[in-house]
């Protein structure tokens, strides 16, 4: 019976060594996990690990923080086809140039056509005693350098002036013309600051009555920084461009030297326009912005900070008594989280205080 028992015994025995083995095992990986992570969250921190506390002076003085640019594009401004007749026998205008008032676009059956900024397109021919589109012609010829007529209807002078404009882009039978061919122009209601499509082909048919032939390169109207996991503060500072010593916005990994206050100008968003796709499907890209902290702001652990999530987060004083400190929490960061407190009120605080709230 006894030689028995031992067997038996010694099975439940290492049955239990099996299963202890199986739930360590089981076990091991989320507590190195939380271990790693306890190890990131404060890499790089000046601590003492057997006090776990953190030295203020030890912060570094620079964080990037992630942020979401939501991209405004202006209207975009396009240039459409008069009522050409017959080929594009050149193109004159480039893609990545200006197009001004006055410029050449292209040559259709030989004749230049010329740009100009007028408040509404010509739509009929403009002869002697018109009323319609007076204005707007007489802008053209004026620009063109020439004198033209006085009154609300078209003149004598004006036609002279016609057959001058005539002469001067190519059109056949110059000296004859009595009215101002609509033909000869295209419009917009502003210049297109760079233009960025040409829709017009040498040799191809010249594009019907309303086609867009050339367009704007869209331009940025607005760039909107809202911090990733940051709160009404920070989205503040990124529109404002305050809180912090310095901002830079960084896209792509790459710095732009653009601080948030900048883009309140249009010069700075029209460089920026080539770093974001007006034709994606989301407004929205992931950027970053470096900020060059205050001597009143640090980096510290996140799990130094008392109750971040709330209107009164505080940090417990390592020195002498444990006494709460209020803080401004201002961001996070992969290294920790962004606070402003008093520069002389603490030097070191405690890495795990140990308490649930401020005092």
């Amino acid at each position: 019976m006894g030689s028995e028992r031992v067997p038996r015994w010694r099975e439940r025995l290492a049955f239990v060594a099996v299963i202890g083995l199986l739930a360590a095992a089981l076990t091991a990986p989320p507590v190195a996990a939380l271990l790693v992570w306890q190890r990131d969250h404060v890499a790089g921190a000046s601590i003492d690990e057997g006090e776990s506390v953190y030295a203020l002076a030890s912060s570094a003085r620079s964080v990037t923080v992630g942020a979401t640019a939501t991209a405004e594009w202006r209207d975009l401004v396009v240039v459409r086809a008069p009522p050409w007749e017959g080929l594009v026998t050149e193109v004159l205008a480039t893609v990545g140039a200006s197009l001004d008032s006055g410029a050449p676009v292209a040559r259709v059956n030989g004749v230049e056509v010329r740009h100009f900024v007028l408040p509404s397109p010509l739509y009929q021919p403009v002869c002697v005693d018109a009323t319609a589109s007076v204005g707007e012609v007489r802008e053209v010829l004026a620009q063109a350098g020439f004198a033209v007529g006085a009154g609300q209807k078209f003149s004598r002078a004006d036609v002279a002036a016609v057959r001058k404009y005539a002469a001067a882009i190519g059109a056949p039978n110059a000296n004859e013309a009595e009215c101002f061919d609509p033909a000869w122009v295209t419009v917009s209601p502003e210049p297109l600051a760079v233009i960025g499509r040409i829709e017009l082909t040498v040799g191809a048919p010249a594009p019907p009555l309303g086609e867009v032939v050339l367009s704007a390169q869209p331009v940025l109207s607005a760039l909107v920084l809202t911090a990733d996991g940051g709160g009404a503060l920070l989205d503040g500072a990124l529109a404002e461009g305050t809180a912090f010593a310095a901002a830079e916005l960084v896209i792509g990994g790459e710095a732009t030297g653009v601080g948030p206050a900048d883009l309140a100008s249009p010069e700075v968003l029209t460089a920026l326009s080539e770093r974001f796709d007006p034709e994606s499907e989301s407004p929205e890209t992931s950027v970053s912005v470096r900020l060059e902290l205050e001597p009143t702001q640090f980096v510290v652990p996140a799990t130094a900070v008392v109750n971040p999530l709330s209107e009164e987060p505080c940090v417990v004083n390592a020195g002498g008594r444990a006494q709460t400190t209020p803080v401004t929490v201002l961001a996070s960061a992969v290294s920790g989280l962004v606070v402003d407190v008093a520069a002389d009120a603490i030097t070191s605080i405690r890495v795990a205080p140990g308490i649930d709230r401020c005092e």
